[in-house]
């Protein structure tokens, strides 16, 4: 396909309407995947070409998340130099391997790993008083890096799930700190996912911008409304986006 396609305007109006919905929702919970991965398939685009584009236009709520909870003190220095770039690494690796063999059938698995985190979301209950400490070493940070960033270049149904997981789990944060810190990790391995999509010709660039335009806008509505609340809102939602998926997968197999 051409890199510059485009879909018919009525298509590509309502393409852009998910993504900014999808970017209001994926800022706070993740799941984008959820709204705009399958949005591109009914769009007619083959599958490698729709997860390419869609890593290009999901890059730019990451980014937008990131940046703003970055500039509000919310990501720690240890997030960015050590999770992030390792992400990147793994998840450019993923894909390589997803790009040339048939990605094992794991959605099974995938389901109820996804079930067991909805549930440890649904009972766990926010921290009244929160210390702001790291209480997971480097080697942790490091290796859960590696595994996610791997799964979503491989995969990638439910990384954000996953990792605001690892954040609240692992290294006791709150879940508005969860949240920050496990999107900037997700913006390393979506641009290392992306990094090797579009070196294999897989993007739809013009598309993916459109896409990423509205991605922008309702990542930023979405990290403000993170902030104000107080991350109130993300326990519900990661809870909500978790079973979705699980249902979405479900009815794939």
């Amino acid at each position: 396909m051409d890199i510059l396609f485009l879909p018919a305007n009525e298509i590509l109006i309502l393409l852009c309407v998910v993504s900014f919905v999808a970017g209001y929702v994926d800022a706070m919970a993740g799941g984008s995947g959820l709204l705009t991965l399958p949005a591109l398939l009914l769009a007619g685009l083959p599958a490698p070409y729709a997860l390419g584009t869609n890593k290009l236009q999901s890059s730019f709520g990451s980014m937008t998340a990131s940046i703003v909870y970055s500039r509000h003190g919310l990501v720690y220095p240890q997030i960015k130099g050590w999770m992030f770039p390792v992400a990147f690494v793994a998840s450019f690796t993923g894909c390589f391997v997803v790009l040339h063999i048939d990605p094992v059938d794991m959605t099974t698995l995938i389901a109820l790993v996804l079930v067991v985190i909805g549930g440890y979301f649904l009972f766990h209950k926010d921290k009244e008083e929160y210390t702001g400490t790291l209480v997971f070493s480097r080697s942790a940070m490091v290796l859960s890096a590696l595994i996610i960033g791997f799964y979503d270049g491989f995969l990638g149904p439910g990384t954000g799930s996953f990792l605001i997981f690892v954040m609240l789990h692992f290294f006791k944060m709150d879940y508005l700190h969860a949240a920050a810190n496990g999107k900037f990790v997700n913006w390393g391995s979506n641009l290392g996912a992306l990094s090797g999509f579009f070196l294999a010709g897989k993007v739809l660039v013009l598309l993916g911008l459109c896409m990423g335009l509205f991605m922008f806008l309702g990542s930023k509505m979405g990290t403000g409304t993170a902030i104000r609340t107080g991350g109130k809102l993300i326990r519900p939602l990661v809870v909500i986006v978790s079973l979705a998926l699980v249902i979405r997968l479900l009815m794939q197999n």
